[in-house]
């Protein structure tokens, strides 16, 4: 009776202590993945790389160094695009001004060749659209001067080698 006494207490005792190791590093893989998807780690290196969960414990530790990377791609990419878009709408704001511009001069020119007597007229109608689309021309370059004020990216060393092998992986 002893001996199954001791035997299920050894049993207990082994089973509690397999668990333990198994249960730990998983729940550890758990709580490193949960601060992953929040935002909360970044590259803090701090799972252990043994036993059956070396393999995720690398791979997550692999993915909170890129993430940073990653987000800063990212923020390069939004702040290219902003000012790819920003260009286009710059064009063609300048554009549509453009146009009036060259009716107005293209008016005048013809009243002036026919010696019309609406000359005066037709001039002071040209000079008042000439003004008003040279005024809009300045906003849309105060504006485009102040979105061209914004912070610069910086540029960062890459690993050529990194780019070689994730343009070969897909």
């Amino acid at each position: 009776l002893a001996a199954a006494g001791f035997g299920i207490l050894f049993g207990l005792t082994l089973a509690w202590w397999v668990s333990l190791r198994v249960n730990r590093p998983l729940a550890q893989l758990a709580e490193v993945a949960r601060e992953l998807h929040s935002g909360q780690r970044t590259s803090r290196k701090g799972l252990r790389q043994r036993g059956e969960t070396a393999a995720v414990a690398a791979a997550l530790n692999n993915l909170a160094e890129q993430i940073p990377r990653e987000r800063e791609r990212l923020v390069h990419r939004e702040r290219v695009a902003a000012r790819r878009e920003m260009s286009r709408q710059f064009a063609r704001e300048l554009k549509e001004s453009i146009f009036p511009l060259h009716m107005a001069i293209e008016d005048m020119v013809q009243a002036r060749e026919e010696t019309s007597e609406r000359f005066d007229e037709i001039f002071f109608e040209c000079n008042t659209a000439i003004r008003a689309e040279l005024d809009r021309l300045k906003n849309v370059a105060a504006r485009f001067g102040e979105f061209g004020g914004m912070t610069r990216p910086r540029p960062v060393p890459v690993g050529v080698n990194e780019i070689t092998r994730a343009a070969l992986k897909s």
